[in-house]
C-alpha cells in the first residue's frame, strides 16, 4: 500500500490569518451501549466517570478535540416537571471545559433539563478542544455526572427515569465520547 507523508497541507490561497494548517492525526471513540446509574446525596459531585475514552497523543504540542453525545436523566421528576442532569468533562480526573468560578455556583461542562410532564431524559452534546495536554502518554477523558439538587437523586446514562419496557414507553440508547488528536 502506498503512503503519502507530509508535514502539512496548506490551501493554494494560503492560510487565513491566525490559522496553523492543522489536521487530524488519530480518532478514538468509546460507544457505551449499556446503562449507568449513580445515586448521589444533595449537592454532590461524582468522582466516577460514566463514560471515558483514552488517547495517546503522538506529539506533546498537539491538541485533543473531544466530542460527546450523551443521553441522560435525573430521578428528580415530580410528575409535572422533569429533573435536570448535569456533568463535567475531565482529563485524568482533573476538570476541564467548565464554567468560571462565580459566587457559589457549581462549575459544569453541561446542564440539561428533561421535558415537563415527562419521565424521559434528553441528549446533551460536548465539543471541547483541549489545548493543554502537553504529553505523549496515554490520556483518559471522562464525564462525571453531578447532583445539584437539594435532595438525594439518581442520575442515569442511556435510560429514561422510569426505564419502562415496551416500544411506546422505553428506549435503549447509546452515548459516545470521541477524542481526536489535532496538530497544533
Amino acid at each position: 500500500m502506498s503512503q503519502l507523508k507530509v508535514n502539512s497541507i496548506v490551501p493554494v490561497g494560503g492560510l487565513p490569518a491566525g490559522a496553523t494548517g492543522g489536521g487530524i492525526i488519530q480518532v478514538v471513540q468509546t460507544v457505551k451501549t449499556d446503562t449507568f446509574s449513580e445515586s448521589l446525596s444533595a449537592n454532590t459531585n461524582s468522582s466516577t466517570n460514566c463514560i471515558e475514552v483514552a488517547i495517546t497523543p503522538s506529539s506533546n504540542s498537539n491538541h485533543v478535540l473531544i466530542i460527546g453525545q450523551l443521553y441522560g436523566a435525573s430521578s428528580y421528576w415530580t410528575g409535572t416537571s422533569g429533573g435536570a442532569w448535569q456533568g463535567r468533562l475531565n482529563r485524568g480526573g482533573t476538570d476541564i471545559g467548565i464554567g468560571d468560578a462565580r459566587d457559589s455556583r457549581i462549575r459544569q461542562t453541561f446542564r440539561a433539563g428533561a421535558s415537563n410532564n415527562s419521565s424521559t431524559g434528553n441528549n446533551c452534546f460536548i465539543y471541547f478542544l483541549d489545548t493543554g495536554i502537553s504529553t505523549t502518554s496515554a490520556t483518559t477523558y471522562g464525564v462525571r455526572l453531578d447532583n445539584l439538587d437539594n435532595g438525594s437523586r439518581t442520575l442515569y446514562l442511556n435510560r429514561d427515569i422510569n426505564d419502562q419496557d415496551g416500544p411506546t414507553n422505553g428506549s435503549s440508547l447509546i452515548s459516545t465520547l470521541t477524542a481526536m488528536e489535532v496538530t497544533a
